[in-house]
């Protein structure tokens, strides 16, 4: 199973580091990859599925919005 999320953002007034693009692909059994993508570049980040002990999913308020945040704890 292959499961890929994506969020872009493009607010480019505020920050040429900011990112433009996140990307997370998981591929049960093989791991994860997580793709940052700004303005002037990108990083790519894979963590294996063996080194991942937990998930957790959390909600953060802020400034009258909700994010959504998936973390892993390696």
């Amino acid at each position: 199973m292959v499961l890929s999320l994506v969020r872009t953002s493009y607010d480019l007034t505020r920050n040429h580091y900011m990112s433009v693009l996140e990307r997370l692909i998981v591929v049960e059994d093989l791991g994860y990859q997580i793709e940052v993508q700004y303005n002037f570049g990108k990083n790519i980040q894979f963590i294996s599925w063996n080194e991942v002990k937990s998930i957790f999913i959390n909600e953060v308020l802020s400034k009258q919005r909700v994010l959504f945040i998936l973390a892993l704890l390696v």
